[in-house]
């Protein structure tokens, strides 16, 4: 692709086969995955979580594996709304399974009800709309204005 096309990519999906995938709603800017910039450090997928221009200051200052893990990304500058991937987007999260605050699986209506609760509570908490949650299948679909 050229320039001009990198520029305006349409129904653009980037899909990581562990964690999820995100689909963009806007058309989206990758003119600077052309100057050399790699997609895997302007997203980035984790387990239960995306993270997209992952700034320093997202992880936390005790531990010191996602501090260096963040360090040897390069900083990409989050771009203003509507450029570049800071746009509209759809994101599932894969094996979102509901678990306690031990990490244990959950079992039984009650407490996977309360996990649903904990995800939408989650969901809000990022700015996000929840999309739905699929205790069975362990997929979480949010929606997002930008990143």
């Amino acid at each position: 692709m050229n320039n001009e096309q990198l520029s305006h990519v349409e129904n653009f999906v980037l899909t990581h086969d562990q964690y999820g995938e995100v689909r963009f709603h806007q058309p989206v800017d990758l003119t600077s995955a052309e100057n050399g910039i790699v997609l895997n450090n302007i997203v980035v997928f984790k387990e239960r979580e995306i993270d997209v221009y992952p700034q320093e200051e997202n992880y936390d200052q005790t531990n010191l594996k996602k501090k260096k893990k963040a360090q040897e990304r390069k900083r990409i500058p989050r771009p203003d709304v509507g450029h570049g991937l800071n746009v509209e987007a759809e994101v599932e999260l894969l094996h979102v399974w509901p678990k306690d605050s031990t990490g244990k699986f959950v079992q039984g209506r009650k407490a996977v009800r309360q996990y649903e609760k904990q995800v939408e509570a989650a969901t809000k908490r990022v700015g996000a709309r929840l999309v739905r949650y699929e205790a069975t299948t362990g997929r979480w679909i949010f929606h997002v204005d930008h990143f």
